[in-house]
């Protein structure tokens, strides 16, 4: 409020926990050293936030892009429906966008624990989140064939049960398009986005 002029009154949340000890070890000092000295009088808090949200909006938050040396502003990752500041911005058509973390289901996929997606128009965005001191996230944008054999692995409890969700779409050999969803399954594990373990 101090330094905020225009702001006449503040509710306060509770103490912010900082996970950045646990998750950068001994280089946490030095880490937090560089955000101070790169933020300079923006920002309020630094730290490692674990996810929440208000009624109202999520939290702003940005990182540190190193590859263009500036602040970024990071990822949102409730719907603007569920936030009221937001939903009024967003057109009735697109509340079913959502990003979302991927739940490791008890089925057939067994997905990274770091895996985000979203799905707009149609098209899948998913991105593996990369560990503590790791530059670059691996992401993808699945369009078409791949879209629906994504949501198949991801809702679909068993083999069986994904194929014969992938022959309401495509009229072909069942063995071929079994071929070409455990190649999909495959790709997924090789980029880390699924493990190497599936369910009967």
């Amino acid at each position: 409020m101090t330094r905020e002029k225009s702001v006449r009154d503040c509710l306060s949340a509770e103490s912010l926990e900082d996970l950045g000890p646990q998750r950068l070890g001994g280089g946490y000092a030095e880490w937090l050293s560089q955000r101070a000295s790169q933020m300079g009088e923006y920002g309020y808090w630094i730290g490692v936030l674990p996810h929440f949200a208000f009624a109202w909006s999520e939290p702003q938050t940005k990182y540190w892009n190193a590859d263009v040396q500036r602040f970024e502003a990071g990822w949102r990752l409730l719907p603007a429906r569920l936030c009221l500041a937001h939903r009024h911005r967003r057109s009735a058509a697109l509340t079913s966008e959502r990003i979302s973390i991927c739940d490791t289901p008890h089925g057939y996929l067994c997905l990274s624990d770091r895996v985000l997606s979203v799905e707009v128009e149609g098209r899948v965005a998913v991105a593996l989140m990369p560990h503590a001191g790791e530059a670059e996230a691996t992401c993808f944008c699945l369009d078409g064939s791949a879209a629906v054999m994504w949501r198949a692995a991801v809702t679909c409890d068993t083999l069986d049960a994904a194929v014969a969700e992938l022959q309401r779409y495509y009229s072909v050999d069942r063995q071929l398009l079994l071929d070409d969803f455990e190649g999909f399954i495959s790709s997924l594990v090789s980029h880390g986005i699924a493990a190497d373990e599936i369910g009967a």
